[in-house]
C-alpha cells in the first residue's frame, strides 16, 4: 500500500496526505484518463497503484459499516431490553386491574340486590375466568365509584362456614332467612341488641362462606364486636371476618 500511495501522489493523482477516500480515487481515475494518450507504461503503473488504492478504500469504508452496524444492533438490543421491563411492568399493571376488576364484580354482585334476588351463576376461582365469564352485576360494578365500593364495603361481612352452604348454591333467600332466623336468638337480655339488626342482601361464595350486607356500617360494627355471641346462634362452624378481607370466591 506504501508504495502504490508514493506512486500515486509523485504524479499527483491522489491527496498527497490522509487515508484512501473514493474522493481520491474517482481524481486518480480521472488523471489515467486525460493522461492515457501515449504514456501507456505510465498508465499501466498508476492503474496497478490505483487498484491496490481502491482496495484500501473499499476495506475502510467497510470496516465503518460494520462499526455503524454494530452500534445500531447494539442500540437496538438496549432498546429492546427497555421495552421487555415496560412490557413486565404494563403485565403487572393489568394484573392488578383484572384483580380490582373482579373484586369490584364479586361486591356488585353481592351488594345493595333486592330482597329475594340472586343470581344462579358462581364466581370462578380464576381471574382469566372471571374476565371470561358473564358474572351478574357487571353494569353496577362499571359505575361503582371508589366512595361507593368502600361505603359498601364497610356494611358487610363475610362468615366463613355458613351452614349450608358447602359448595356455594344457596340462594340469596336462604341464606337471608337463616342469617335472620338466628340473629332472633340473641340474647335482648345480655345484648344491647341495635334498632333494625337485619341482613338486607346476600351472597354465597364458592369456598363456602358468604358475603352479608346490613343497612349501615354501625350495624356491621357491631356484628364484628359480638362476633363470638352471633357465631353462637348460628353455628359451631360459622366465622365471622371483617369485609376488608379480599374475597377468592
Amino acid at each position: 500500500m506504501d508504495e502504490a500511495l508514493a506512486v500515486l501522489r509523485k504524479n499527483q493523482m491522489v491527496p498527497a496526505a490522509g487515508e484512501p477516500t473514493a474522493e481520491g480515487l474517482i481524481t486518480g481515475l480521472h488523471h489515467i484518463g486525460v493522461g492515457l494518450s501515449g504514456k501507456m507504461a505510465w498508465a499501466s503503473e498508476c492503474c496497478i497503484a490505483l487498484a491496490v488504492y481502491a482496495k484500501a478504500v473499499i476495506e475502510s469504508a467497510t470496516k465503518e459499516l460494520i462499526g455503524t452496524l454494530e452500534a445500531r444492533v447494539a442500540a437496538a438490543g438496549d432498546h429492546i431490553a427497555e421495552l421487555a421491563n415496560e412490557l413486565a411492568g404494563v403485565a403487572e399493571c393489568a394484573k392488578e386491574k383484572i384483580e380490582g376488576a373482579v373484586e369490584n364484580i364479586q361486591e356488585a354482585g353481592c351488594a345493595g340486590l333486592p330482597l329475594g334476588e340472586s343470581s344462579p351463576v358462581s364466581l370462578p376461582f380464576s381471574y382469566a375466568e372471571a374476565v371470561r365469564a358473564s358474572l351478574p352485576g357487571t353494569t353496577r360494578a362499571a359505575q361503582l365509584s371508589v366512595v361507593d365500593r368502600e361505603s359498601i364495603r364497610a356494611r358487610q361481612i363475610l362468615i366463613d362456614g355458613f351452614p349450608g352452604n358447602r359448595d356455594g348454591t344457596l340462594l340469596e333467600t336462604e341464606i337471608l332467612e337463616q342469617a335472620n332466623d338466628a340473629l332472633d336468638y340473641l340474647s335482648r337480655e345480655e345484648l344491647d341488641v341495635p334498632e333494625g339488626l337485619r341482613f338486607t342482601a346476600a351472597k354465597a361464595l364458592r369456598n363456602g362462606g358468604v358475603v352479608l350486607e346490613l343497612a349501615t356500617p354501625d350495624l356491621a360494627k357491631w356484628i364484628v364486636q359480638h362476633a363470638h355471641d352471633y357465631e353462637f346462634v348460628l353455628s359451631p362452624r360459622a366465622k365471622i371476618r371483617p369485609r376488608q378481607y379480599k374475597l377468592v370466591a
